[in-house]
């Protein structure tokens, strides 16, 4: 079932794209002795029941090695960065304009020197943010009321009722917000930014505190709601404020809102509390939000979210230069990754307008119940879901990181190695390969829920079709429905069975070159690469698959030979040109090591390069899928990867590895890029010395500086519970 293992690796592979980022069950005792990260991180102060936390740390270092390096030194000598520093330096110094005459006297008071200077400390070491567990029920009544606003739209465009949408979107909400067991709560939500100077930042809270105070002279209501408290010991300027400033009378409501609903609800809102405070404690400026200050409180109390049993991994490497830290425990995630009320809304929608359909009431019955069928099959099997924790931090080559999840697992076999790894070309530009798991049972249920979608179609065609059309339709159905089942059957019992070994890959390369691959593109004066893209799947019956490819052939020829027959017999007023009758050609073959490799040559007046021809490569355990059939030869002999960092150790289970060699994809696009700019201006232009001529020199500096990216690599295997991903980001500095 390659099809289905394809779309799981894709899937997988986009959980490794938010990697870049760093994403994560009561915990053991607290430890008896604080590590140096502990220490020096606001983990001193975070509690344990947080619903999510994400930490960024050393970004005034990192900031450093980025200005510092020759690379950021090579963009800014380029003449068109040059031009835009000297626009902006001039605009600077232009004494006719007013703001910035207005921006040089207010950074000339010394106070807003010391703000600017306390802004900039603040986002120079570590800058944190966290929710309580309260985000989660935030969330779930969120998804319930997005999903009322969209089913409103639905209704209304079905009964074409587009000017009253706005009101029903309303009615839709407050019968959300008007369930019983809702509660209005705003979630705590804590943002933190670390200090090298807390005294400083204490100055500005004071100037806050006495424009606040001023402004509260002249507003009583502001004055009643602003107040210095201290809480944990600490100082923090405190704004209380609730539903009752807002005038929910005046706000205009349609005729189809029930005014005892909507009292209902504006009675709950003004009940609805929001507290925001401001204020510094232990060298971290502190912004709290929610319905309440509790959780200051809180920081610094037992248990810590440090203690959890997630973050052992972090406990165990404290020494490591942590740059990213984060967390989500195990019922957001679950209430993020939840599809049981998708499903229930995908039904309720159904039900509401298939009535609206033209499906007689017979067909609307059975498809309410297919429906309700799929619903409880992806219910059953979507994976449940578990906390996400995720570290990095620097390496003398760049970063690595570490992600740690306890969801289900159904998507990736991590049991065994990844032999598949051998047949991605010992140094491809890029490729992804995974074990995946599938059943028979999936496949039947999936080819269950594509006929019944099928014979709705059908169905309905036939319940508009004239009594001619319904004879011709079921003359032709007659014909074609054997060929549909054998082709079910053929890769149920052979084309499964021959793939059952579960592995997949995407490679990607750009080993090969032409002067010319198209003969309506002009022949350059170097070779360029051309970007080789093949799909790889481990075999474990290559007789099998080959029986089930030559039973498809056949299903082919013959669907084709029926549609020739019915186009020029009986059937021939319903086909609006005649089908000709094709006979289909055996591909070529020539041997690749302990494969085969069958293409079809492309005819010349393709235009193509003759690299190019439409491919399968087979051997005992691979098959290969591409478009140039040396690059298929070359994935189909095993070859050792050269693989460094994660990738160094492929001989051991593993579910999934990934890789990029960035500056190799740079490498490869980099002589089109060439190619088209003098196709495009001329060579003698895009080479003119000046800030805006010299563009080949300065597309060739920013095309240098992204190959500082050296690329990425990860791998994704089981520890105890957890499914962890392994990734490592590489930079070079220019030389």
């Amino acid at each position: 079932m390659s099809c289905l293992v394809r779309v799981r690796l894709l899937r997988h592979l986009a959980v490794w794209a938010m990697l870049a980022g760093c994403l994560p069950m009561i915990a053991p005792p607290a430890s008896s002795a604080a590590d140096p990260l502990q220490e020096s991180s606001v983990l001193k102060l975070v509690p344990a029941d947080v619903g999510f936390f994400a930490d960024s740390l050393k970004l005034r270092e990192q900031f450093d090695l980025f200005v510092n390096s020759k690379a950021f030194a090579k963009l800014q000598s380029m003449p068109v960065v040059q031009m835009g520093v000297f626009m902006i330096q001039a605009q600077w110094q232009n004494p006719q304009n007013p703001q910035v005459a207005q921006a040089k006297q207010w950074l000339a008071d010394d106070a807003n020197q010391q703000l600017v200077a306390m802004l900039q400390d603040m986002v120079s070491h570590e800058v944190f943010c966290y929710a309580n567990s309260d985000i989660g029920e935030f969330v779930t009544l969120a998804g319930e009321i997005n999903a009322a606003v969209n089913a409103a739209q639905v209704e209304a465009a079905a009964e074409g009722q587009n000017d009253e949408m706005a009101s029903l979107m309303v009615k839709k909400a407050l019968e959300v917000l008007d369930k019983p067991e809702t509660e209005l709560k705003i979630p705590s939500f804590v943002m933190g930014f670390k200090l090298s100077d807390a005294k400083r930042a204490e100055g500005q809270l004071q100037r806050l505190e006495g424009l606040l105070t001023a402004l509260g002279n002249q507003q009583p209501v502001i004055q009643q709601r602003f107040a210095k408290e201290t809480i944990g010991g600490a100082d923090f300027l405190t704004l209380r404020l609730d539903g009752s400033l807002v005038p929910w009378q005046m706000i205009p409501i349609g005729d189809q809102i029930d005014p005892a609903q909507m009292q209902k609800l504006i009675e709950k809102l003004t009940a609805l509390k929001l507290v925001v405070s401001l204020g510094v404690r232990d060298d971290y400026l502190l912004l709290v939000i929610g319905d309440d200050n509790k959780e200051l409180n809180k920081l610094g109390q037992a248990p810590l979210l440090y203690d959890r049993e997630e973050l052992a991994s972090l406990r165990a490497n404290p020494d490591r230069p942590y740059t990213g830290i984060s967390y989500v425990n195990g019922q957001l995630m679950e209430t993020i990754g939840s599809v049981n009320n998708q499903m229930e809304q995908l039904v309720a929608m159904a039900k509401q307008l298939l009535p609206m359909s033209p499906l007689s009431v017979k067909l609307q019955g059975e498809l309410v119940v297919d429906i309700e069928s799929f619903a409880e099959w992806v219910k059953a099997n979507v994976p449940k879901q578990g906390a996400v924790f995720s570290s990095s931090f620097m390496t003398p080559a760049g970063y690595e990181s570490f992600s740690y999840s306890w969801a289900e697992n159904k998507q990736l076999d991590t049991s065994k190695p990844l032999p598949i790894l051998q047949h991605v070309g010992a140094d491809p530009i890029a490729f992804f390969a995974a074990r995946g798991k599938s059943s028979p049972e999936d496949f039947d249920m999936i080819s269950k829920f594509f006929s019944r979608a099928g014979y709705y179609g059908e169905q309905f065609l036939l319940e508009q079709a004239d009594p001619d059309q319904q004879k011709a339709y079921e003359t032709l159905k007659k014909d074609l429905m054997p060929l549909l089942e054998r082709a079910v059957a053929v890769t149920r019992d052979k084309l499964m069975p021959a793939l059952a070994d579960g592995q997949g890959a995407i490679v990607l390369d750009a080993k090969a070159t032409s002067k010319q691959w198209h003969v309506a593109i002009p022949e350059a004066d170097q070779p360029l690469p051309m970007l080789e893209l093949a799909f790889v799947q481990g075999v474990s019956d290559a007789g099998q698959l080959k029986e089930a490819f030559s039973e498809y052939f056949s299903i082919f020829q013959e669907l084709l030979d029926t549609l020739h027959k019915a186009s020029t017999g009986e059937l021939q007023q319903y086909f609006p040109d005649e089908i000709p009758e094709i006979k289909l050609a055996k591909p070529q073959t020539h041997a690749a090591g302990n494969g085969t490799v069958y293409y079809y040559a492309l005819p010349e007046e393709s235009g193509l390069d003759v690299q190019i021809a439409p491919n399968a490569g087979l051997s005992d355990d691979t098959l290969v899928l591409s478009l140039l059939p040396k690059f298929t030869k070359r994935l189909l002999e095993p070859t050792p990867l050269q693989g460094s960092g994660p990738l160094a150790n492929v001989d051991r289970p593993l579910g999934a590895a990934m890789y990029l060699n960035f500056a190799g994809l740079i490498e490869a696009i980099e002589p089109w890029i060439d190619f088209g700019v003098q196709m495009s201006m001329g060579a003698n232009v895009a080479n003119q010395p000046g800030a805006m001529g010299g563009i080949a020199q300065q597309i060739g500096d920013v095309l240098s500086v992204l190959k500082c990216f050296r690329g990425v690599s990860a791998v994704t295997y089981t520890e105890g519970n957890a499914t962890v991903t392994h990734a490592e980001w590489k930079f070079e500095d220019l030389k």
